[in-house]
């Protein structure tokens, strides 16, 4: 059996990485606007989108293996932030909080398929406003739910987790090998012995020496995206770690641009479902307000011409008083609500 990781995720291929497994990255680049009200079944539609999309074509030997992760505060979802002052106010959110991290976990093979929610709890220590401003300068929270990395240089400002660490990471690997051991097998998933290749990178700021799969300087905080290693020849891809000629403008195993580099604002973002469906009812109920309007003035106009029409045949016969009431009445009553249509068919008009 061969195990698919369907996320361009750095932090899933390290963490799956770290624990001995060999896979192959591929990525379903799926719509991820996924309209819910609860967060936990957001996340949980996302991963199972990404892992069908994956799973239609896939072999007969391949497990698929897709995960998701949202971070929530007060019932909203915190998406990867657009800019910096998404960021500055997602930051702003969680400092001094308790916030959770879900990740949804889907697993599928010809055979069967496994699917699970993890949660875990995470407390922000109160951050001032110069550490919030140099923080969100740093490229740490433009790709990472909720604007943060608890491996990276948030991780001076978190006070206490309850739950998996590599949960907010993006990956719970303990549940999920347990998990892969009804696809693998006890004896297939332990003897992996996968021998990672690592290669030292200079850090352009501090020109330190760090290993390959960090993606910031252990030192300095600065991003080690795209650095070239140690030969000057060749540079390793910040996606999913492959090594690249300095000439390639893509990454030939997951398709990263290579020469733009990390860009926030092209990133996908994930739509909160729950605004998503105010905006629907806003939208369902201003049309709504708009036709009956239109029908109360209509019925204005229908019910003046019938008070002229009955106001008529009965003035000779009925009572002249209210014949003359109703007819008065009936031509204003029709004149007015005329005259409002009048005035909106030109403001429309406009």
């Amino acid at each position: 059996m061969k195990l698919i990781l369907g996320s361009q995720s750095p932090r899933r291929k390290e963490i799956l990485e770290m624990a001995g497994y060999t896979f192959e990255v591929r990525v379903s680049h799926v719509d991820e606007n996924v309209v819910s009200i609860f967060p936990e079944d957001k996340v949980k539609n996302i991963a199972k989108k990404k892992c069908e999309a994956l799973f239609s074509n896939c072999g007969d030997d391949e497990v698929i293996l897709c995960a998701d992760t949202i971070v929530v505060i007060d019932h909203a979802i915190l998406e990867k932030p657009k800019d910096k002052e998404d960021a500055r106010k997602m930051i702003e959110t969680l400092q001094g909080r308790t916030h959770t991290v879900y990740t949804a976990v889907y697993i599928k093979s010809k055979e069967r398929e496994e699917n699970f929610l993890e949660s875990t709890l995470v407390s922000v220590l109160p951050m001032s406003s110069k550490e919030i401003e140099n923080y969100i300068s740093t490229e740490e929270p433009y790709d990472k739910a909720g604007a943060y990395a608890i491996q990276g240089i948030f991780s001076k400002y978190i006070s206490k987790i309850q739950g998996d660490y590599y949960n907010v990471m993006g990956l719970p690997i303990a549940k999920v090998h347990q998990t892969l051991k009804k696809f693998f097998g006890e004896e297939d998933i332990t003897p992996f012995n996968l021998q990672i290749k690592s290669y030292p990178v200079i850090c352009k700021k501090c020109g330190k020496e760090n290993n390959s799969t960090s993606r910031f300087c252990m030192y300095c905080g600065d991003s080690l995206s795209l650095q070239k290693v140690k030969d000057g020849t060749t540079v390793i891809c910040p996606v999913c770690g492959k090594e690249q000629t300095l000439t390639d403008e893509y990454c030939s195993s997951c398709g990263f641009n290579l020469k733009d580099g990390f860009q926030p604002e092209a990133k996908n973002q994930v739509r909160d479902g729950s605004k998503d469906r105010l905006s629907l009812v806003s939208m369902i109920l201003g049309i709504a307000s708009i036709l009956v309007n239109f029908m109360i003035m209509f019925s204005g106009i229908f019910l003046g011409i019938v008070a002229i029409v009955l106001a008529v045949i009965s003035m000779r016969k009925g009572d002249k008083v209210k014949s003359t009431i109703g007819l008065i009445t009936g031509i204003l009553g029709t004149f007015l609500t005329g005259f409002l249509l009048y005035i909106l068919f030109l403001l429309f008009s406009l």
